[in-house]
C-alpha cells in the first residue's frame, strides 16, 4: 500500500505540509509512533486514508535529533 509521509510545522495547516517521501509498505505505522528518515525523527500526529487513490497520507512533526 502506498503511504505519504508529510512533515508539518508548527501552526501550518494540512494544506500547507511538506511531502517528505511516498513509500509502498505493509504496514502502516499508527499516531504516536516515532519514525526515522534520513537521520531525522518524526512524531506521527495524523494519519489519514485517501480512498478515492488508495493511499494513506500520514503527517508527522520533527521529534528531535538525539532521541534514543
Amino acid at each position: 500500500m502506498i503511504v505519504n509521509f508529510y512533515k508539518q510545522l508548527m501552526g501550518e495547516s494540512i494544506k500547507e505540509a511538506t511531502l517528505v517521501c511516498s513509500k509502498n509498505i505493509e504496514c502502516v505505522p499508527v499516531i504516536d509512533t516515532y519514525v526515522r528518515y534520513s537521520n531525522q525523527y518524526f512524531k506521527v500526529i495524523k494519519i489519514i486514508f485517501d480512498i478515492d487513490n488508495m493511499e494513506y497520507n500520514i503527517y508527522m512533526k520533527r521529534y528531535g535529533a538525539n532521541r534514543q
